[in-house]
């Protein structure tokens, strides 16, 4: 008989770079994992967690580098604890890192304050013979760092979360100092968004991201297909399609039904392989047919053996644990009454009962999945393909063990249909088929334990049997239509006993599968209006879902409003970053839960007499049923940089602006000389605002200039006033606000007439001699000559003149002016 070679399916530990020639499926998720590694000097690469991130980095990532001539460092984790004896360290994840790249070539406690940058200067930068001529070093090649599992710098070491940004700032110093150092983080995807409060730290703030997505159908194919033929039994057409359609097969939400599903887990599919090639290892080589498969290929059987050795494990490593106890935690915690899985919260001594060391080490055999979600870690079964395994390999362990009673010899029970499957307000029907074995005609009791009294109505509450004989016997179980009646799997007991038979019973077990009911019910905003101010970013609502059904269920949110003008952020609690537009939680049955949220404008008016509105909905759905979506209106209105108020104010000082502005003013009038005699000239001069319109009374008039001046001829006597008016269009709105007037006063005095002269060329002459009178007499109306008293009128062009007399005897000249 020939024998099979090593088996080429690994199980469920991850691929060696050594295995590179087995691991199958994810070629094109290589190429362009290598070719955006090598165009960029930081990468994220991210996938659900189990996808097999480690196994692609050793088996393709790692080989196909080194051919492109990268020098690749060791794969590199950052968790890890202390030794005994190493004393404190600057930055514990640094130091977990440098200790997984050292590789134990040094003492631990050479690296306690060594940063990363020095660490790879000295110890990782450059290759052995890399020296020149003067000793210096050179760089000889890239360098790729490779982080796997990162999220262990979000898990691990809680108590140093404020040394992570160190970290980040000494990975970015590292890679600034080496310009020829490459990192790739690997890690889950659901830890990708908690790492953005340190995006700002790292070179390109890491937006240079890969998404690996779960092994698709043909991925898979790939993935059972090649190994077997290279390990020289390939696997007849048609068979391994089956087994792929058996791995990718999951339950619907009420658990009755089976549906294939998109993808396949890689962990379960190496588990199902290796426990297929390992039955086989006996058997003659040949094709791996249909009959092999149904007869030791059975899935759910090498999942369930798969789960016997993840178990025993974990009892052998924890000795406080019973198997009963184990065993019943996987029936109770994480398997549902539906038969879905369950999902637990991971505590930091237990988890779900069990001691957390014990579930870490399920997980870590791949048997349990985590889960982020509301602040903390959850666990779950890798896939809903374990479900069944599980609860028949428990289910005979129990028998195996005597845990379930036999029937009793005297009260015979049968039940046709142990397990129904109803809607909430509908009955369901159990026939039990009672038998009196005993010798004696007897009286029997008929009991349901494990369910709400108030759900069962027996047909008769006593049923008397003589002896052999047989009666059928009806218990309906009507669950009624309140969250109570939690949807899945309910188990009970049909107890049978007589009072003439003491200390006989027999009982047996029954399922009552209740169908999901979804109802909802939405709460209003609180608060429904709200304003804010220009300055504030966002208003901020909370909106309340209650989940008025049986089943845990998931619920959409999504936010809008008519203008399509705000953004939506919903603050899920627990939840680090916000979800935008639209948010899904996930709400245990009768429950409630608040979720405040952000309502961001995307602009904001500067200036606005009203306040901007923005009315906007929230609206819920859910995803579980085609339920009629609930929503509710609110309202959020904004205040602008200058509002009404603002606006008014800036008005009114405008107003002022303008009037002070173009108000008329006169700044000065004066008038030069301010004491002047009738017919003199005198300066009139002024100063007054551009925009005034300017006149002088007293007949001077209008006047052109905001400054200047204009020569006058005084007239009149006595004090005379000039009026200066400034006046213009506001002065049509007030005359008494908006006029300015100025007044200057002149001295006008009278004019004297003046003779200036009066003189004769001789005073003493003979009788008819002629002689000269002269004068000069200004400012006279009227100049009269008198000669011995008889007046002569000395015409107006004469005031300055002379006259030769020649008087006969003494004359008397006399020159009156006025």
């Amino acid at each position: 008989m020939v024998k099979l070679m090593n088996s080429p399916y690994v199980g469920p530990r991850t691929f060696r770079e050594e295995e590179k020639e087995l691991f199958f499926g994810r070629e094109q998720e290589a190429k362009e994992l290598i070719s955006l590694v090598m165009s960029e000097r930081l990468v994220v690469f991210y996938a659900q967690s189990g996808a097999g991130k480690s196994s692609l980095i050793n088996t393709r990532l790692r080989p196909g580098l080194i051919k492109e001539g990268f020098k690749i460092l060791p794969v590199a984790r950052v968790s890890g604890s202390l030794a005994e004896g190493v004393p404190e360290v600057d930055n514990i994840f640094v130091f977990n890192l440098i200790l997984s790249l050292d590789q134990s070539q040094h003492e631990a406690a050479s690296f306690t304050q060594t940063s990363l940058a020095d660490y790879l200067q000295h110890h990782h930068l450059v290759e052995p013979d890399s020296q020149n001529k003067e000793g210096s070093r050179v760089l000889q090649t890239a360098r790729l760092l490779i982080i796997d599992q990162f999220e262990e710098i979000l898990t691990t070491h809680l108590e140093h979360w404020e040394k992570r940004e160190g970290f980040f700032k000494q990975l970015q110093q590292a890679m600034q100092d080496d310009p020829l150092l490459w990192v790739v983080l690997s890690l889950r995807e659901d830890y990708v968004a908690a790492l953005n409060p340190y995006t700002r730290l790292l070179p390109g703030r890491l937006r240079t991201r890969f998404y690996m997505r779960r092994l698709g159908y043909h991925a898979a194919l790939e993935a059972i297909e090649q190994p077997a033929k290279k390990g020289g039994r390939p696997f007849a057409p048609g068979v391994a399609q089956t087994l792929v359609d058996n791995l990718r097969a999951i339950r619907s939400q009420d658990g009755v039904e089976t549906h294939l599903g998109e993808f396949v887990e890689p962990v379960q599919l190496q588990v199902v392989c290796y426990q297929l090639w390992e039955k086989l290892r006996e058997q003659p080589v040949g094709e791996i047919t249909e009959q092999d498969l149904k007869d030791l290929g059975d899935v759910d059987t090498a999942l369930a053996q798969f789960y016997e050795q993840a178990i025993a494990k974990v009892l052998a490593e924890h000795e406080d644990i019973t198997e009963a106890y184990l065993r019943d935690w996987f029936d109770r915690r994480l398997i549902t009454e539906a038969g879905t899985r369950g999902i637990i919260y991971r505590g930091a001594q237990r988890t779900g009962g069990l001691p957390t060391p014990a579930a870490d080490a399920l997980a870590n055999q791949f048997l349990l999945r985590t889960e982020t979600r509301a602040g903390g870690i959850w666990y779950e079964l890798v896939h809903d393909r374990f479900v069944n395994p599980i609860l028949k390999a428990n289910q005979a362990w129990r028998l195996q063990q005597g845990i379930f009673e036999e029937l009793d010899s005297i009260i015979g029970i049968k039940l046709s249909n142990p397990e129904q499957t109803v809607e909430v307000e509908r009955t369901a029907i159990y026939e039990l088929e009672i038998t009196n074995t005993g010798a004696i005609t007897a009286q029997f009791m008929i009991s349901v334990q494990g369910l709400d009294q108030a759900w069962v109505t027996l047909a008769w509450p006593l049923l008397i049997l003589a002896e052999g004989e047989r009666k059928a016997f009806i218990v309906n179980v009507t669950p009624p239509r309140r969250p109570t009646s939690r949807t899945g799997a309910h188990h009970f007991n049909l107890m049978i006993t007589s009072p003439d038979y003491p200390n006989r019973q027999s009982e047996r077990q029954a399922t009552l599968y209740i169908k999901p009911y979804y109802e909802f019910t939405l709460s209003d905003l609180s608060p429904k209006f709200q304003t804010i101010s220009w300055f504030k970013r966002y208003g901020e609502t909370v909106v309340s879902v209650s989940n008025k059904g049986n089943s845990q269920a998931r619920f959409m949110l999504e936010g809008a409003d008519n203008a399509q003008s705000c953004t939506f952020e919903f603050a899920l609690p627990g939840e680090e970053t916000m979800q935008a537009q639209q948010a899904i939680v996930s709400i245990p049955a009768d429950s409630s839960l608040s979720i405040p949220i952000h309502i961001t404008p995307y602009s904001r008016r500067l200036i606005s007499l009203s306040r901007e509105r923005h009315d906007f909905t929230i609206t819920v759905n859910s995803l579980e049923e085609q339920l009629a979506s609930r929503s509710v209106l609110g309202q959020l209105r904004i205040k602008s940089l200058f509002g009404s108020g603002v606006l008014s104010l800036l008005f009114l000082m405008l107003l002022i602006l303008i009037v002070y502005i173009f108000r008329p003013t006169i700044n000065f009038f004066t008038a030069d000389p301010q004491i002047v005699r009738a017919g003199e000239e005198v300066t009139l001069r002024w100063n007054a605002s551009p925009f005034a319109n300017l006149r002088i009374g007293n007949g001077v008039g209008p006047v052109e200039n905001a400054a200047g001046e204009v020569i006058i001829e005084a007239t009149g006597a006595g004090p005379v006033a000039y009026e200066l008016r400034a006046e213009n269009w506001l002065s049509a709105f007030s005359a008494a606000w908006f006029t300015d007037v100025r007044e200057v006063f002149i001295q006008v005095e009278p004019v004297r007439p003046i003779i200036r002269s009066f003189s004769v060329d001789k005073e003493s002459i003979l009788t008819g001699e002629e002689v000269t009178l002269s004068w000069e007499v200004i400012d006279a109306d009227e100049l009269i000559l008198l000669t011995n008293g008889n007046p002569e009128t000395i015409l107006s062009t004469e005031h300055t003149n002379q006259r030769i007399v020649a008087p006969l005897r003494e004359t008397t000249y006399t020159l009156m002016a006025r």
